[in-house]
Parts: structure tokens; sequence; C-alpha cells
């Protein structure tokens, strides 16, 4: 796992098993998102450098020169395919990055204050406006936002839930809105969750996990009914949060710290020290 360190600029490399730290990387200033690319590399946007940064999995060192993109960079995503999409909250765009050559291929307009972005396992890309309170939704054959939905106050993290919709964090309303990917629509009334909903994963089976950093509580929803159906006390402000591939979710807290959280459990089994205030948190893809 690779937690985000906000205030140190650094990236700490969690042996997810043992949960040792075996690398601390540098990377830009107060970086911000962590994704992986499907291949080799981890991308860490770098919201005080309008950068990114990409660590070698292999190596535990950034590879190459940053990457210039749009203004204050946030979240980042891969497409799944060629691209990777990363949100910049202060220019209300979308950078698309071509991984084989590296170079921003399109600047992609959204609305304003994006933060959050994930993508469908599909077609589209989804974009978290934190400011006017909307998702947008990127046709990725084109490149154009095709839809644009209402959630509720602050929307700031989101993912699939490797079926039928998109949950996505409304910070402002401490709850969660689901929308439905075949029809871009939100479903159902909004999720009540935990104070400052911030962001969300699968956990790769039956369950979605959120952040609550207002109330240091880790909310964890039912896919087949969007029930929560536990909730897991977590000290030091939760931030980020990924599944590891395996059988745990992991978040990254702002005291510096990582917590680890058995699924099938739904308790905390480890906490590590990580370097600096924990912001955003991936895993590499590996075994």
């Amino acid at each position: 796992m690779y937690a985000v360190g906000n205030s140190t600029s650094k990236v700490s490399a969690i042996i997810d098993s043992i949960g040792i730290i075996d690398a601390t990387i540098g990377v830009g200033t107060t970086p911000q998102g962590i994704a992986w690319d499907g291949a080799e590399h981890l991308w860490v946007t770098n919201q005080g450098a309008n950068t990114i940064s990409r660590i070698n999995r292999a190596t535990r060192a950034v590879d190459g020169a940053p990457i210039a993109i749009g203004g204050g960079p946030w979240g980042i995503a891969w497409d799944g395919g060629a691209h990777m999409y990363a949100a910049n909250r202060s220019d209300a765009t979308v950078s698309r990055i071509l991984i084989a050559t590296l170079t921003v291929d399109l600047v992609i307009p959204v609305g304003l204050g994006p933060i959050g972005i994930c993508w469908d396992g599909a077609a589209h890309m989804y974009v978290c406006n934190f400011t006017d309170n909307t998702v947008s939704r990127i046709l990725i054959a084109t490149g154009a936002v095709d839809l644009t939905t209402g959630v509720g106050a602050n929307p700031l993290g989101n993912a699939w839930d490797g079926a039928g919709h998109i949950y996505v964090c409304n910070e402002g309303t401490n709850t969660v809105s689901r929308i439905l990917i075949a029809t871009g629509a939100v479903d159902g009334a909004p999720i009540v969750v935990g104070a400052g909903a911030w962001r969300v994963a699968w956990d790769g089976a039956a369950h979605m996990w959120v952040t609550n950093q207002g109330g240091n509580t880790v909310s964890r929803i039912l896919v087949a009914t969007g029930v929560v159906d536990a909730t897991i006390a977590v000290v030091g402000t939760p931030q980020g949060i990924a599944w590891d591939g395996k059988e745990h979710m992991w978040t990254c807290n702002s005291n510096a710290t990582s917590t680890r959280i058995s699924i099938p459990a739904a308790a905390i089994d480890l906490i590590t020290v990580i370097s600096g205030s924990g912001y955003d948190i991936a895993w590499d893809g590996r075994p």
C-alpha cells in the first residue's frame, strides 16, 4: 500500500502483510491523490506544484521529471486503458494524460471545484465537483462531458461498486449518493453515514467503505441493500481509503498513521505510522 503524506510531501510504501514501511518516497509539494495505472506505476497529484509524480512500484522511487498539469490537482484515476485522469480543483478542469507518452493530450472543462474522480469499469469517468454539488460524467471514447448529475452538498470522493453504481461522498451533508450507471441518475435516497464523509472504496466483494473524517469513523455499506451495516471507530481523522486486493481495507489518517481493517471482522487489526498527515492511499496491484 502507498500512503500519501500531505504535510511532508512524501509517500510511504507499506508492506501490507506486516504493516512495515519499506520506503519513504519524496514527491512534489502538497501531494493529494494517488492511483495505480494498471501496470508498473503509482501516480501522485502534487497540489502545491500543479504536477504529477510517478512512483515505480518495483524500485519504490520516482521515475522521471514531474508532469505539469492544471491548477491545484486533487483526485486521480486510471480509465482501464491508455489514460490517467487528474481533477484540477483550481481550474475546474480534468487533465487527461496519455500513459505511453506522459503528456497531457486533453483538458476537459467540468464543474466547479473538482476533487474526486473514478472509473465506472466501462465507458465513463465520474468527477465530483465539490463547489457546485454535481458530478460530471466523461465519455472515455471522446473525452467530453456527456452528463451532469446533482448530488448532495460538497461531493468529495467517489468509487465504483464493481456492479451498477457509483458511490459519491457528500461531505456537507454526511451522506453518500448512489448514481445508477445505466441512467446516470441518483438512485434512491442518500445513505446517512458519519460526519464529514470524505472518501469511499469498494472491497472487491459485497461492501463499500466510507471514511468519515469529521467523526473519526469508517462506515461499511452493504452494496446489495445500500444500508450501513457496520461502523468502525478510527483514531486520527481518517481520510483516504483503499482495498489491498486481499482481506483488508486501509485508511490513511491525518495523525500520520494508516489503519488496517479486517474485511471479514470489520475491525482494526493493525496501525502503522506513516510520513506526514495521511491524505490518500492506494494499492499497487501486486499480490
